[in-house]
């Protein structure tokens, strides 16, 4: 293969398997955070975070072969070579999310503050803008394109959220375009970072709420549990002394 198509198919599967499933799921998180379903709205908000990391790393030709859930190795890989400027809410709701441990099952206990949805919208908007194939060719004036580039996507937190638009459009930029597309009423509600419209402000009700599992009320149980199905190894700390 080429070196020209070799790098027109590696950005077309960064782009599709990534970045655009990533924009699907976070659609489908912001979906399950409005019905209050907390479990599925954590779970899609980590698939969204994680395929937005793993698609930068391809894009940036940073390899990452070892099978990983974890966001926060795939932001230490990342970041070995090529720092993010997130803010510290962005890295704040990526530890959240990862203290929550891509628990499908309601094994551990859960909380919410009732402001994740908000951490969400910022967090991927943050990490979101550096999901974009790296142009390698030069301006007229010889100066490296992905260095434009990048001064473009440093500089978004200097203007409205909503004015920034991605070099290479994806699923949201085609949800938000199309008044009729089904989806663009989840991804738009209450939204301060996705949108046509400038919005500096939304009322959003705070509700805080927690469970505790089944395993964290009864830990007892855990050793016969384990007789039948699989249990993350984590689960042992639930162990009462």
């Amino acid at each position: 293969m080429d070196p020209r198509t070799r790098e027109v198919l590696l950005n077309e599967f960064a782009l599709q398997c990534f970045r655009d499933v990533a924009d699907a799921d976070y659609i489908a998180a912001r979906m399950a955070y409005r019905a209050e379903l907390l479990i599925q709205a954590y779970w899609s908000s980590q698939q969204a975070l994680e395929k937005y990391l793993k698609g930068i790393l391809l894009f940036r030709r940073i390899p990452m072969t070892k099978r990983t859930h974890s966001l926060k190795k795939l932001l230490r890989t990342l970041e070995q070579k090529f720092p993010l400027g997130l803010s510290k809410d962005t890295r704040d709701f990526i530890g959240f999310i990862e203290s929550w441990d891509v628990d499908r099952y309601f094994i551990y206990p859960f909380g919410s503050e009732g402001l994740e949805l908000v951490q969400l919208d910022k967090a991927v908007w943050d990490v979101r803008r550096y999901c974009t194939p790296v142009d390698s060719r030069v301006s007229p004036k010889g100066t490296p394109l992905a260095d434009l580039e990048l001064e473009l996507i440093e500089g978004a937190w200097d203007d409205s959220p909503q004015k920034f638009r991605s070099a290479s459009p994806g699923v949201l930029e085609k949800v938000l375009g199309d008044v009729k597309n089904a989806a663009r009423q989840a991804l738009v509600w209450k939204n301060l970072y996705f949108g046509r419209t400038e919005r500096r402000s939304i009322k959003l009700k705070q509700t805080w709420s927690s469970s505790n599992s089944p395993l964290a009320l009864y830990p007892e149980i855990i050793k016969e549990v384990k007789d039948y199905v699989f249990l993350p190894n984590g689960v042992d700390r639930l162990t009462r002394p």
